[in-house]
């Protein structure tokens, strides 16, 4: 078994005091970057790495930014590693554009739901 935090402990992990307002830990895209070997564990060497890029991230920021900018960032890296089609995969645009829109649509995802859909604040 891997070692490191599971994801229960790391949604606890509290950042330094100096960057509590910064760094939104429990964000799936935070999450997403700090697990770097995407093994579902988060290890001294994923959290201690994550901490060495901040400081890349966030030169030349004005500090009041870096918590928009950090998750702006990670959501745009988690949409690269997931949703984008690899280069190197012989799959085209139009092939991954198919297989997105044969999935299931995510409005979908509360059919059967006893809400009154008019009552629903959009």
């Amino acid at each position: 078994e891997p070692s490191g935090l599971r994801l229960s402990e790391m949604l606890k992990f509290e950042v330094p005091d100096e960057f509590a307002g910064d760094v939104v830990v429990p964000h799936i895209a935070t999450l997403w970057v700090l697990d770097r070997d995407k093994d579902g564990r988060f290890s001294d060497e994923d959290i201690h790495a994550f901490a060495d890029e901040m400081g890349k991230y966030t030169h030349g920021l004005v500090r009041e930014d870096w918590k928009d900018y950090l998750i702006g960032k990670f959501y745009m890296q988690l949409h690269d590693d997931v949703l984008r089609p690899r280069r190197d995969e012989p799959s085209s645009s139009a092939n991954a554009y198919e297989e997105a829109s044969s999935r299931e649509p995510l409005s979908n995802a509360f059919e059967g739901d006893d809400r009154d859909d008019e009552n629903v604040a959009r």
